[in-house]
C-alpha cells in the first residue's frame, strides 16, 4: 500500500469518526439528563431575566434534538410562552443550533408578561456576541397567543431566518375573525448599536376596542371610560403600517394607516419610553368629523393632547343642532383636546386669533359643561332657549351646561341686542343667566348697568305660554331708550321698579301688575315736559293685541304736578289714591287714538285709605294721532275753594270753602291749552285783600276759563 493510499485511508476514517463520536457523546449527555440543565444554566449565565424550563431532550438523529414542555416565565407566575414540542437541529462540530422548530407554542401577554418580554429583549440585546455568527432558521407552527381583553391569536405561524442580529420574518394568523400578516425585520448598524426591529403590518385588522383592552391590559395606555369606548368605531383595518422599534430604548417610529366602516386615519409616530407622539394626523370620520393636526400622549396614560391645525364637526357629536359650525369653524379654526382633567373628563376646544376660544367638557358621566369667551354673540345663539334670539354683540365669557338638552346659561355680554316676540332690547353691556324649567319654561336674569354706576337688574321666567318680568331700574330712559317694539316707548325718566306676570292667548298678550313703582319720574308728550315728580305705585293689569292696548291700573300718588295752561298743577297734596282705565288704538305701530274711559281720583291718608271729607275727582276723553289732540272732560266734588281759586283768581282775593267743580280741556301735543269749567261753591267767604272786603254764604255757579282766550 503506498503511503499516499495510507493517507486518504485516514481522512476518510477522521471524517467517518468525528460525526459517529459526536453523536456518541451527545447520546451519552442525553441519557444523563445533563442537556436540559445546560440550556436552562445557559438561559442564567446570559444575564436573561426570568427562567427557562425544559421538561426533557431526546436525541433524534446525529443533529437533531427534541425538547418537550418549553417554557419560560417568571417563578410561580404564568408562563410568557410554552411549548409542548421543539425540535433542534444543531451543528455536530461547535453545537451551536442551526434551525428550531416550534410546535403547539402557546403565548400570552399581560402587563407582568410584557415586562418580562421587554427585559429579555433588552438583556439579549446587551449580550455581545463571542463568534462570528450563523445563520439559524426558527419556525412556529399552531401557536396561540392570548391578549389583554380576552381575544386570542389563533393558528399562529412564523418563518424566522437569523444571523446574528439581522434577521427577518414573516408571520399569520387569524385575530378576531380576520387574517393578520406581518413581516419583520431586524438590524443593528455596529456591534455597539441598539438592535432596530421594523414590523410591517401586511394585512391586519382588529375591533377598535378589542385592541384599546389589549394595550390597556399591557399597561401601554390608560384604560378608556366607558363613554369613549362606546363610540369608537367597530373593525379597523391596519394594513399597510409599519414601524421602526428599538426595544431597548422604548422608541417607536413609522406610518400607521388605519380604516374603518365610515372613516380613516394616518399619522406619523414618534414615541419614546415616556411619550407618543402622533405627527401628521389626519382623521376622517362620518360621525364626528375630521380633524388634522399633532397627539401627544403619555405612556403612562396620565395625559393626552390634540392640537388640530383644522377640524370639521360630524353630525354624531353632543353639539347643539342651532350652533353655527362652519361660521364658528371660520372664527375658531383650531381644536384642542386635553384627557383627563383633574375630574376625570375630556376637555374639547376650539381657539381662535386672541382669546376668542368655545370649550366643552364631556364624559365622566356628567352633564356637558360648556365655556366660552370673546365671541361674536351669535355663535352661542344655540345655546340659549326660546323664545330668546341674539340680535348681535359680543360674548366676554359665559358658561352653559346641557343638563338633558334643557341648558343653563350664564354670561357676560357688550353691546347685546336681545330679540323676543317683535320687541328687540339693546345693545347693552354686563351679565346674564338662562335656566331652564321643567316643562320647557325659562328663567332669565340679567345685571345691565347702563351708566357710570347703575344697578339696572331684569330677571324673566317663562315659555311658551306665559312668564314673569321684573325691571329695578334706577334711569328708565336709559333702558326704554334701547326698546324698540310694536308699540312706541313713552319719553319717561326716573327710576321704575316693575313686576309683570303675563300670559300668551290666540289674540293677545294678558299682563297682570302687581307691582309698578315710579320715583321721580318725568313724562314728556311731544318734546314737552306734561308730568314732572311723579312719585307712585301702581298695579293692575292690561291686554296687548296687535293694534289695540287696553290698560286698568290703580294706585296711590306720593308726588307730582302736572302742566296746565302757563303753570304747574300740583297733584298729590292730600296723597291721593287713583285708578285708570284706558285703551290706546294702534295702526302699523304707532298710537292712532287714546281712549280714556275712566280717571278715579280720591285723596287718602299715608296708609291709602280714603279720606271721608276729602276731595274725589272723575276723568274721561279721547287724544288722536301723534299729537295727542281732542278733549277731556272732567268733575270734582268737595272741591277746595281756597286751592281752586288761588290757580284761577288773580291778586289778593282767598275763597274759602268747598264745592265741586266741572270742566273741559283742550289738549294738543298731550298738553292742555285751554280749560273751561264752572265751580260751584256750598256756602263759600270771600275775602279780598286781607279782610278789606269778607262776603260769606256765597251758592250759586262760577264760570271760569284757563289758558289760551282764557278770560276774554
Amino acid at each position: 500500500m503506498t503511503r499516499r493510499r495510507r493517507t486518504i485511508i485516514v481522512i476518510l476514517a477522521v471524517l467517518a469518526g468525528i460525526p459517529l463520536l459526536a453523536a456518541i457523546g451527545v447520546g451519552g449527555y442525553l441519557r444523563s439528563g445533563g442537556l436540559e440543565r445546560q440550556v436552562e444554566h445557559v438561559w442564567e449565565q446570559r444575564g436573561l431575566p426570568g427562567r427557562l424550563r425544559v421538561g426533557s431532550v431526546r436525541l433524534d438523529g446525529f443533529d437533531r434534538a427534541v425538547a418537550e414542555n418549553v417554557s419560560i416565565g417568571e417563578d410561580g407566575e404564568p408562563p410568557l410562552v410554552a411549548a409542548k414540542r421543539v425540535v433542534v437541529a444543531f451543528d455536530l462540530v461547535d453545537r451551536r443550533p442551526t434551525s428550531i422548530r416550534v410546535e403547539g407554542g402557546h403565548g400570552a401577554l399581560d402587563a407582568a408578561r410584557y415586562r418580562l418580554l421587554r427585559g429579555i429583549i433588552r438583556a439579549e440585546a446587551r449580550n455581545p456576541p463571542t463568534r462570528a455568527p450563523q445563520t439559524v432558521r426558527v419556525e412556529v407552527v399552531d401557536g396561540t397567543v392570548d391578549l389583554p381583553g380576552g381575544t386570542q391569536a389563533t393558528g399562529v405561524s412564523v418563518q424566522v431566518s437569523a444571523t446574528g442580529p439581522v434577521a427577518t420574518a414573516t408571520g399569520e394568523a387569524m385575530l378576531a375573525g380576520r387574517r393578520l400578516r406581518v413581516a419583520v425585520s431586524t438590524d443593528r448598524a455596529s456591534p455597539d448599536a441598539p438592535i432596530i426591529t421594523t414590523v410591517q403590518l401586511l394585512e391586519a385588522g382588529a375591533p377598535a376596542s378589542a385592541a384599546l383592552a389589549a394595550l390597556a391590559g399591557m399597561e401601554l395606555i390608560r384604560p378608556l371610560p366607558q363613554e369613549f369606548t362606546a363610540v369608537l368605531p367597530g373593525m379597523v383595518d391596519v394594513s399597510g403600517s409599519s414601524v421602526q422599534v428599538d426595544a431597548e430604548s422604548e422608541t417607536v417610529r413609522g406610518e400607521v394607516r388605519a380604516a374603518w366602516a365610515g372613516g380613516s386615519a394616518s399619522c406619523l409616530v414618534d414615541s419614546d419610553a415616556r411619550r407618543v407622539n402622533l405627527r401628521r394626523l389626519v382623521l376622517r370620520d362620518e360621525r364626528f368629523g375630521a380633524i388634522e393636526g399633532t397627539l401627544v400622549a403619555d405612556r403612562s396614560g396620565e395625559r393626552l393632547a390634540l392640537d388640530a391645525s383644522s377640524w370639521q364637526a360630524g353630525g354624531g357629536l353632543p353639539i347643539p343642532a342651532n350652533l353655527p359650525l362652519a361660521d364658528i369653524g371660520k372664527l375658531l379654526p383650531e381644536l384642542q383636546v386635553r384627557w383627563p382633567t383633574s375630574e376625570g373628563r375630556c376637555t374639547v376646544a376650539l381657539v381662535g386669533p386672541g382669546r376668542a376660544r368655545l370649550e366643552a367638557v364631556v364624559g365622566g358621566g356628567a352633564p356637558v359643561r360648556i365655556a366660552a369667551s370673546e365671541l361674536p354673540l351669535v355663535m352661542v345663539q344655540g345655546l340659549l332657549p326660546k323664545p330668546l334670539v341674539l340680535g348681535g354683540g359680543h360674548l366676554v365669557s359665559a358658561t352653559a351646561t346641557l343638563a338633558e338638552g334643557r341648558p343653563e346659561f350664564a354670561g357676560e355680554v357688550r353691546q347685546a341686542r336681545l330679540l323676543a316676540e317683535g320687541w328687540s332690547f339693546g345693545p347693552l353691556d354686563g351679565q346674564v343667566a338662562a335656566v331652564s324649567q321643567p316643562g320647557g319654561g325659562v328663567q332669565v336674569s340679567a345685571k345691565l348697568p347702563i351708566g357710570p354706576g347703575d344697578g339696572t337688574a331684569i330677571a324673566y321666567s317663562g315659555g311658551a305660554a306665559g312668564g314673569r318680568l321684573q325691571i329695578d331700574c334706577p334711569a328708565i330712559e336709559a333702558l326704554l331708550g334701547r326698546v324698540r317694539g310694536p308699540v312706541r316707548m313713552p319719553d319717561l325718566t326716573g327710576r321704575i321698579s316693575l313686576t309683570a306676570e303675563y300670559e300668551f292667548s290666540e289674540q293677545a298678550v294678558l299682563v297682570r301688575i302687581p307691582g309698578f313703582d315710579l320715583s321721580d319720574c318725568v313724562l314728556r308728550l311731544v318734546g314737552r315736559e306734561i308730568a314732572t315728580a311723579i312719585s307712585t305705585r301702581l298695579s293692575g293689569s292690561a291686554s296687548i293685541a296687535k293694534d289695540r292696548i287696553e290698560v286698568d291700573l290703580g294706585g296711590q300718588l306720593r308726588s307730582g304736578a302736572v302742566r296746565i295752561p302757563d303753570e304747574w298743577l300740583p297733584l298729590a297734596a292730600k296723597s291721593p289714591i287713583f285708578s285708570l282705565d284706558l285703551v290706546a288704538e294702534l295702526r302699523d305701530g304707532q298710537l292712532a287714538e287714546l281712549n280714556l274711559r275712566r280717571a278715579m281720583i280720591r285723596a287718602a291718608d299715608a296708609s291709602g285709605e280714603p279720606v271721608a271729607a276729602g276731595y274725589s275727582a272723575q276723568l274721561e276723553g279721547k287724544l288722536a294721532g301723534e299729537r295727542l289732540a281732542g278733549r277731556l272732560v272732567g268733575i270734582v266734588d268737595h272741591a277746595d275753594l281756597a286751592w281752586i281759586t288761588s290757580r284761577v283768581v288773580p291778586g289778593h282775593v282767598a275763597v274759602e270753602g268747598e264745592g265741586a267743580v266741572a270742566f273741559q280741556a283742550t289738549i294738543d301735543g298731550g298738553e292742555p291749552k285751554r280749560i273751561d269749567g264752572t265751580f260751584l261753591p256750598l256756602g263759600a267767604d270771600l275775602d279780598v285783600e286781607r279782610g278789606k272786603l269778607r262776603v260769606g254764604g256765597i251758592t250759586g255757579g262760577v264760570r271760569f276759563s284757563i289758558g289760551q282766550g282764557g278770560g276774554k
